[in-house]
């Protein structure tokens, strides 16, 4: 996979994870 798709995908994760629960990391907002 390229770098692009990588970070993409956990880009993606990370705002799943925040938006599901963000107790694991503070509120971007």
């Amino acid at each position: 996979m390229s770098m692009e798709g990588l970070n993409a995908s956990l880009v993606s994760r990370a705002d799943l994870a925040e938006r599901v629960g963000g107790y694991d990391r503070k509120p971007r907002r």
